[in-house]
């Protein structure tokens, strides 16, 4: 037996190059898997305030170690490794420069999570007032450890949903918030009488 018959076999330059870039699936598999936590955590109320920052924390991970290895790729030439290690990075982009989507997505969650958690909620309401007054109550609504301040309103009088400034002088002495005095808000119609308030302080 002749001694190069014991050698491998000599793998091409170029078959090297292509096997070394190929496209990956894993991060646009995590950047999708880490939305849809993102949606269902909050819709489905489970967790605890520190979820919401390590869904931040790992989604920033993922994207800056995403962002290194698409650099690497172009300089290395390898468009397909970079072109799928570069989607979790605009996709986050997009979010974060497109307020409507990222908007749009809020108030989808908040009609599922209030669709998913109203029963509790309905339970908690006050009685009705034997004066005939609009029933008023107000729960936190915020999820995350560093969310603005956010309340799911039930106003029977819907004073909530008109522009800041519109409501009336009951209205505010039943509400009893020191936010809506202090800072601005905007309110957003989900049902019935309920409503999501974002506060700006």
């Amino acid at each position: 037996m002749r001694a190069d018959q014991n050698l491998l076999p000599i793998v091409p330059d170029s078959k090297r190059e292509l096997a070394s870039d190929r496209f990956a699936c894993w991060p646009t598999a995590a950047t999708l898997t880490l939305l849809m936590l993102g949606i269902v955590l909050p819709v489905l109320e489970v967790g605890d305030p520190l979820t919401g920052i390590a869904l931040f924390a790992v989604a920033l991970v993922l994207v800056l170690t995403a962002i290194a290895i698409t650099a690497f790729a172009l300089f290395k030439r390898r468009m397909r490794r970079a072109i799928s290690y570069a989607t979790p990075a605009l996709i986050f982009a997009v979010l974060a420069i497109e307020e409507n989507y990222v908007g749009a997505i809020g108030l989808t969650i908040d009609l599922w999570r209030l669709d998913h958690t109203r029963a509790r909620y309905e339970a908690q309401l006050p009685a009705p007032d034997s004066g005939g007054l609009p029933r008023l109550a107000r729960f936190d609504w915020r999820y995350g450890g560093w969310d603005a301040p956010i309340e799911l309103v039930f106003d029977e009088s819907d004073e909530i949903g008109l522009p800041q400034g519109r409501q009336s002088r009951e209205w505010l002495k039943r509400a009893n918030s020191d936010s809506i005095y202090r800072c601005r808000f905007d309110s957003e119609h989900l049902e019935g009488h309920f409503y999501v308030v974002r506060f700006a302080c």
